[in-house]
Formats: structure tokens, C-alpha cells, sequence
């Protein structure tokens, strides 16, 4: 009923004096505002989003990461998270599952460029590792070892 209504409104208020503070540079406010709006409400994928992406710039991956995939999981329509979570697997160097990610959201979301632009560029990543590493193996291949190293 109203109590809940109300509760709601506080979690954008929040929300939003979080964004407010963070676009002025007053990134240890924002976050805190962001916690108290989740303390509000737990299934709003924005303020996760917004602290991954706060997690990102500091270069906290791992945190930025997690935060990420709860917003996707919470927003599964916003573009947004889903391309942050790439974002933050390619940052971790973990180029197959970005791109497997990636993949999966340009398919769900065909009219996003940059989602698009971010599973090509992963795609280019894994072709030049696996580049990388054929010349590797080439470079010490012993007679008689080929096809051993799949």
C-alpha cells in the first residue's frame, strides 16, 4: 500500500541525489547514497550499475564486475549492465567470456552499437591471443608433438 509507495520514492530520491553527487565529482557520497537507495530497494539494477561503474574508474574489476552482473540480473531489458559486464570481463582479460556475454546481448539487442562494437572487439582480442599462442607452440614445437597443444 502507501507505506511501500513511499518506501519507493525514498530508493529514487536516493538514486537520484547519488547521480546528482557523483556528476559534481563527490564520488564517496554517491556511493553512499546508492546503498542507501538499495537498502530501499534491493531489486533496482541502476544503482548497481552506477557503483560498478564507480568500481571500474577506481580499478576495483573484480567488485565492479559483481556489481555489474547483479544489475543485469536486476535490469534485464536496460542495455546498459549488460555491456558493462563485457566491459568489465575484458578489463580482467577474460576475453572468451566477454565475448560470450557479448554475444548473447547483441543478439537481445541488435540496435545497440556499442554492444555490438564491444563483442567485435573481443572477438579480435581471442583471434590475436590464439595467434599468439600458435606462434608460441610453433616457436618450440618439437618433431612428431604436433596437435598436442588443444
Amino acid at each position: 500500500g502507501m507505506a511501500f509507495d513511499h518506501e519507493g520514492e525514498d530508493a529514487d530520491l536516493l538514486h537520484n541525489a547519488g547521480v546528482a553527487m557523483w556528476n559534481m565529482g563527490r564520488t564517496d557520497e554517491a556511493k553512499g547514497l546508492f546503498w542507501r537507495a538499495l537498502e530501499r530497494n534491493p531489486h533496482d539494477g541502476r544503482p548497481h550499475n552506477n557503483l560498478g561503474v564507480i568500481d571500474l574508474e577506481a580499478g576495483s574489476l573484480e567488485a565492479a564486475l559483481a556489481n555489474f552482473e547483479v544489475a543485469k540480473r536486476l535490469a534485464p531489458g536496460d542495455p546498459g549492465p549488460a555491456l558493462n559486464v563485457g566491459v568489465a570481463l575484458l578489463r580482467l582479460e577474460r576475453d572468451r567470456e566477454a565475448e560470450a556475454t557479448l554475444r548473447a546481448s547483441a543478439v537481445k539487442f541488435p540496435d545497440n552499437e556499442a554492444i555490438t562494437q564491444a563483442a567485435d572487439l573481443a572477438s579480435q582480442l581471442l583471434v590475436e591471443a590464439e595467434a599468439k599462442v600458435a606462434e608460441a607452440e610453433g616457436a618450440v614445437a618439437s618433431p612428431g608433438a604436433d596437435g598436442m597443444g588443444s
